[in-house]
């Protein structure tokens, strides 16, 4: 087997082996051994087939980046060696450490869950810390035992999470990894997160202002989501986006726009809180506006006085769907029923997995369809619902959804008209003209 200077993948298929770590450390080739200097990492996929796969990267290869200061620490760490790469490998989703003294296991793009031969010791986890300490000024102590940072350069973005002693008995680690460049709506479409068609439709509602929210377990896709929409918004209006900074992206085919970057529910004061920055945004006087991760009763109460004002856009939160969403914001922070109808369309993401491998996709729609009979909670009506059922499928239930028919009233258009112009948007995307509208 040829080996390149710098990187070799290699997979092996052994089925009837089960990997254990005498197993990890003794997988060494000859050739890689014949290489000083060369990292190894062997992860396992998790399914019917045993799956090696091992990449090698030459330490002198190692970009100068933040990370420089950490190999250096890691001078004598093969293991923290092993770590950098897993966290430069772009294939690699989120990397995990349930307690120090264990091995991290990873989501890789391809593989899904793997276990890895990375170990890393409470020594290790302390360089660590002490390496995020100095790069990026938090420090993990028994009074701020939990951080959550964002850590980029030009080569990788990261969102890193520990938690510490007393919140746990051992610190525990997880990063996720961002893309340098975010998904598009066509990439989302051809990973079967979305359909065309809905895509459409959700993209004509945005461009006319409706009010919507995409919630959905941590990690589903939603604000991949909103953001591979928002790139359809008209390119004249002022859009104002305000999100965690581990959850800031770059919308660079947008013009008019501007991001604020809030703290999380966390970390330090080193950014503005996010209720706040709520408020403010009625003085920035937005066309329309991204809001992420509305989670406490606080961001909630924020985001409905921002609807109530006038302002209107697209929020994110967490939540196992659309109901579970709206019981927590009547039952439990209150908020009265009639608010909730403020919003037109609640979207589930939803997060599966299937042969090892997370698939991320919108499962439902649902319309905030005004309030029940007797007047105390909101009704809602299934526009769609993942490989089950479909409005736009159906053209008499389509003319029944509240917000086509406030289009038609305050626009003076035709249903027809408005068809069409879902087409035209459906065109875009796909660059075909088949019909969508049945």
């Amino acid at each position: 087997m040829e080996y390149e200077e710098k990187e070799i993948y290699s997979r092996i298929f052994e089925p009837d082996i089960t990997l254990n770590e005498n197993l990890i450390l003794s997988f060494k080739p000859k050739e890689i051994i014949s290489k000083p200097g060369f990292i190894i990492k062997i992860l396992e996929n998790q399914s019917s087939e045993t799956i090696y796969y091992v990449k090698i990267t030459d330490r002198k290869s190692f970009p100068k980046t933040k990370f420089d200061l950490l190999t250096r620490m890691s001078l004598f760490s093969n293991n923290l060696l092993r770590f950098i790469v897993a966290m430069l490998d772009e294939n690699i989703q989120e990397i995990y450490l349930d307690k120090e003294n264990d091995w991290i296991y990873i989501d890789h793009e391809k593989y899904g869950r793997c276990t890895t031969n990375i170990y890393l010791t409470s020594i290790d986890v302390e360089k660590f810390k002490t390496f995020l300490s100095i790069v990026t000024g938090e420090e993990i102590t028994p009074s701020n035992p939990s951080i959550k940072i964002s850590l980029q350069d030009e080569n990788v973005k990261l969102r890193i999470a520990i938690d510490s002693y007393p919140v746990t008995e051992n610190t525990s680690i997880d990063i996720r990894k961002f893309r340098r460049t975010m998904f598009s709506l066509n990439d989302l479409i051809k990973m079967g997160s979305i359909t065309s068609d809905i895509a459409a439709f959700l993209i004509f509602c945005l461009k006319k202002r409706a009010i919507m929210v995409i919630c959905g377990e941590p990690n589903s896709g939603k604000t991949t989501l909103a953001h591979a929409l928002s790139q359809f918004l008209e390119n004249n209006w002022r859009k104002i986006y305000l999100e965690d900074i581990d959850e800031l992206y770059s919308a660079n085919n947008l013009k008019y726009k501007l991001f604020i970057k809030t703290r999380s529910i966390d970390v330090s004061d080193k950014y503005s809180q996010k209720k706040i920055e709520i408020i403010k945004m009625l003085h920035r006087s937005p066309d329309w506006i991204f809001l992420g991760e509305i989670q406490t009763k606080e961001h909630t109460l924020a985001m409905f006085q921002a609807i109530h004002a006038g302002l209107k856009g697209l929020m994110t939160c967490h939540s196992s769907s659309p109901h579970e969403l709206i019981k927590r914001w009547i039952l439990q922070y209150k908020i009265h029923p009639s608010s909730v109808t403020s919003i037109n369309f609640i979207i589930g993401m939803k997060k599966e997995m299937k042969n090892n491998r997370i698939i991320r996709s919108l499962y439902e729609i649902y319309e905030v369809n005004g309030l029940n009979e007797k007047g105390n909670w909101p009704r809602l009506k299934l526009i769609y619902r993942k490989g089950k059922y479909n409005i736009l499928h159906n053209t008499d239930s389509l003319k029944e959804i509240l917000f086509i028919n406030k289009i038609i009233n305050e626009e003076q258009i035709t249903f027809e008209d408005l068809l069409k112009d879902i087409q035209e948007i459906y065109k875009e995307i796909t660059k075909t003209s088949n019909e969508i509208i049945k």
